[in-house]
């Protein structure tokens, strides 16, 4: 999209093609500008403080696990995950959720729990509340600072 086109060969540059420029300028400046709208504040554990930055300067981590698939479970029963990742320059602020790939109820009856998170890995398990046959992973969001 051509906003201002190129002033012809030998074509004088007078007051409205300049101000056409001016405008174009701005035009962009205005669709680059920062904003508050455009931060991310993410709180530091280890320092008991938070950071505001640019949110394309953000690191977001997110990936998928498998936990158990076509495995007979008893209530109560645990399973521990742990997932590795890198570029994080603290340890980022982590989310585990489950997800029922089957059709299996069991799958629904569980608990997440994150009892770990450093810069580089999440650890937890998860808990069956109930018996019987399951499918399940988890979901893993990591935001943080980058190294």
């Amino acid at each position: 999209m051509q906003i201002l086109p190129p002033p012809d060969r030998g074509q004088p540059i007078d007051v409205p093609y300049i101000y056409r420029m001016v405008t174009a300028i701005n035009a962009v400046s205005d669709q680059v500008n920062d904003s508050s709208e455009k931060y991310t504040t993410v709180y530091n554990r280890e320092s008991a403080s938070q950071q505001n930055i640019r949110t394309p300067d953000a690191k977001f981590y997110a990936s998928f696990l498998e936990i158990a698939q076509k495995v007979n479970v008893s209530a109560g029963e645990t399973r521990d995950f742990s997932f590795n990742f890198t570029g994080f320059k603290y340890a980022p602020i982590a989310v585990v959720t489950p997800i029922n790939t089957g059709t299996s109820t069991t799958s629904n009856d569980v608990l997440v729990v994150i009892t770990s998170t450093t810069t580089s890995r999440v650890d937890g398990f998860v808990r069956f509340n109930s018996g019987g046959i399951v499918d399940i992973a988890v979901n893993i969001i990591a935001i943080g600072i980058p190294e």
